[in-house]
């Protein structure tokens, strides 16, 4: 029997290799004849870099640059020829920050654009931007702002690169661009499909879980929503757009100012690494997540996996940290078997210390479910 294991990590918990370690081990021990295909993923947010390193034979390249909260940090992205792989959470990601630090009126991406700044001086002409796991929710002007653009307010004063800025935004200049940088293709990966701005976009979804209030997500709304009509003023651009709020908008951010792409992260990671051609070899594939919600749908790793799984007429199977959906929910149920880790572990801290362990319980016990 082949399986394929290909999970994305447990934020907090295990990396997706472990995950992928630990589910394998359980194939095992119910069976050590199987064989099993070990295939870490990550869906354009942390980890990204790492699963696609080795298979691109990617060069690790270090630059000083600053964290969310304008920290000098010693951080790195990857590079191969013309081509380099930034990964925005090593710069301006939520894993920087302490919980009580997290705030995205005053979080910046500024780090992010000074890796990509360092890039183009350096030669390069395509920036493959990961973007997930975000601090911010500063529409990327702390990216353009590290390329060349300064933000003003109505009296022609430069306004600081951070989300509560937003609103303030009356006009923009690009004063100190990079050399070539019109030239420069930025290709962002998403893992969701929110708009840029209202009830499903990048304040209203995501900026609670980093550090908002109700008070300061009407505030980013309102910075994003002003933000965008100077945008369609200036340039007759709408940047209210499917994947404009990932990140706290970076896409619909930088939609105008530069030349971008917006792409599926997952679909580009399943891609490279070569996702498909593992997939025929196995009888069945294994994926998995830390949280199973509403927001696994809309990109990440797991339903891209099942989506070509589906495609192939291939089993796929669901083992994750926690459910956080009804077992009823329709994509949940087109699973063929699901589990989670929270059904065996005693408290939330059990669940993340020992989800190893668990994991390798479940695999061993959905295999003899299902022999």
């Amino acid at each position: 029997m082949n399986i394929l294991i290909a999970p994305d990590k447990f934020k907090g918990s295990l990396t997706a290799y472990q995950v992928a370690s630990a589910i394998s081990k359980g194939a095992k021990r119910f069976d050590e004849t199987i064989n099993c295909t070990i295939l870490p993923l990550a869906d354009g947010g942390e980890g990204s870099l790492q699963v696609i390193q080795n298979v691109l034979n990617l060069k690790q390249i270090e630059v000083k640059v600053k964290d969310p909260l304008g920290k000098t940090i010693t951080s790195n992205y990857l590079q191969k020829g013309k081509e380099v792989y930034i990964e925005l959470a090593l710069s301006s990601g939520l894993q920087l920050l302490k919980i009580a630090d997290r705030n995205p009126l005053l979080t910046s991406t500024i780090g992010t654009g000074q890796k990509i700044r360092h890039a183009i001086e350096n030669g390069a002409n395509v920036i493959h931007l990961f973007l997930g796991g975000s601090a911010t929710n500063d529409a990327g002007i702390g990216i353009s702002s590290a390329l060349g653009y300064v933000f003003k307010d109505k009296k022609g004063k430069p306004l600081p690169a951070i989300g509560a800025s937003l609103a303030q935004v009356e006009n923009l200049e690009l004063i100190n661009p990079p050399n070539g940088l019109s030239e420069v293709l930025i290709n962002c990966y998403v893992d969701v499909s929110n708009p840029f701005y209202g009830p499903t976009g990048a304040a209203f979804v995501y900026a609670k879980q980093k550090g908002a209030n109700a008070e300061m997500i009407n505030q980013l709304d309102i910075g994003l929503q002003s933000f965008a009509n100077l945008i369609y003023k200036k340039f007759n651009t709408n940047i209210n757009v499917k994947g404009a709020g990932a990140a706290g908008g970076i896409p619909g951010g930088l939609k105008a100012l530069f030349n971008i792409e917006i792409h599926s992260g997952i679909d580009f990671i399943l891609e490279t690494l070569s996702f498909k051609e593992e997939l025929k070899k196995a009888d069945f594939v294994i994926t998995g997540e830390g949280k199973y919600d509403i927001q696994s749908v809309q990109g990440k790793v797991v339903t891209g996996v099942k989506r070509i799984a589906d495609k192939m007429n291939k089993d796929c199977i669901l083992l994750a940290g926690c459910i956080d959906i009804d077992e009823k929910d329709p994509m949940l149920a087109s699973y063929n078997y699901f589990d989670s880790v929270e059904k065996y572990a005693s408290s939330q801290t059990d669940s993340i210390n020992n989800a190893s362990y668990y994991l390798e319980m479940m695999s061993a016990a959905m295999m003899r479910s299902i022999a």
